[in-house]
């Protein structure tokens, strides 16, 4: 088991439930919040390894989840990955331009979301590492 805590911010009670339990499969604890404003502030309260976070939400939306946590000293080194219905071109750039390490639009393929999930994580660990060797 891997032990790592993934945050997953979502207003639609379903796709969250679903995410929670397919990470949950694969090891990982999840965190469930169903708007913006009290993800944030799960974020800072338990330091995620990872943040799922939609765009379309209630409180606070996607795009102000991550401004906020990309300022918090803590957290801006934190693998955040947008999920969202919003598929265009430049719905993507937007959310890549905002710091997101990667966007998947809904519906997106369980393989995919295992694939972003382990490879943002992998490259978090290693910049951690990296960082560690250089002290």
């Amino acid at each position: 088991m891997n032990h790592k805590t993934i945050l997953i911010i979502e207003d639609d009670p379903h796709i969250s439930e679903s995410l929670s339990e397919m990470l949950s499969c694969k090891g990982y604890n999840t965190i469930v919040q169903d708007n913006g404003l009290d993800g944030i502030d799960d974020a800072v309260r338990q330091f995620p390894d990872l943040i799922i976070c939609d765009i379309m939400m209630p409180g606070a939306n996607g795009y102000e989840v991550i401004q906020a946590l990309k300022n918090h000293k803590g957290l801006k080194g934190t693998p955040f990955i947008f999920i969202s219905a919003k598929s265009q071109h430049s719905d993507i750039r937007d959310g890549m331009s905002a710091g997101a390490d990667d966007y998947l639009v809904k519906p997106f393929k369980a393989s995919d979301l295992f694939d972003s999930v382990e490879t943002r994580l992998q490259k978090s660990e290693d910049h951690r590492n990296s960082l560690n060797e250089l002290q």
